[in-house]
């Protein structure tokens, strides 16, 4: 009896793995990056970036979604008393390399399935490769070099062609040196499914 239980629920399993659907494909988006102005920051300004990547998604109406990205982003900030040839506003720049785990749900879909709506959110373990020099003399050995944020966003499936709008909220200090510096991050993305 144990047995055919066992059998049974595998069965199950497999069947429901076979119906699953498996999607990859490439990325590509802007995001707006700005740092919490707490600490010493008086003001932050937010800055156009860029990335690029790949993503993996499984599942149907609720699957799991990592990626792999490569991202350019930059803030302009100001030291409380600190001005450099009369400017106050420094940028920081930055390249990572940035793993998303999301978790989502179709929300809506398509009568022919060519088309979906979805939400998200999931953890967000990002990589520091370089910081930019800049008049703060803040370099690379600065930064924490890896930190954790979640994401929550919208999705919009259309054919092949995938959209996401997301907002990321860190929850790692930033600088190494420095508590209560934290990264927010909006990111407008454009796929494509392989």
């Amino acid at each position: 009896m144990k047995i055919r239980i066992l059998a049974a629920i595998l069965f199950v399993m497999l069947l429901a793995t076979a119906q699953a659907q498996l999607d990859f494909g490439a990325k590509a988006g802007l995001t707006a990056f700005r740092l919490t102005e707490e600490q010493g920051f008086t003001e932050t300004n937010v800055e156009l970036g860029v990335l690029f990547g790949a993503f993996l998604r499984y599942g149907d109406d609720l699957y799991v979604q990592p990626e792999l990205n490569y991202l350019r982003k930059a803030t302009e900030v100001s030291l409380d008393g600190v001005v450099f040839e009369d400017e106050p506003n420094q940028r920081l720049g930055f390249t990572s390399l940035q793993l998303p785990v999301l978790l989502g749900y179709k929300v809506f879909r398509s009568a022919d399935g060519t088309s979906s709506v979805r939400v998200m959110a999931g953890p967000v373990f990002e990589l520091l490769l370089r910081a930019d020099d800049n008049a703060y003399d803040l370099r690379t050995k600065d930064y924490n070099p890896a930190t954790l944020a979640v994401e929550a966003g919208l999705g919009l499936d259309l054919w092949f062609l995938t959209f996401d709008l997301r907002y990321g909220y860190g929850l790692s200090e930033v600088l190494e040196q420095q508590e209560n510096v934290r990264s927010r991050m909006l990111t407008l993305g454009a796929g494509i499914k392989l």
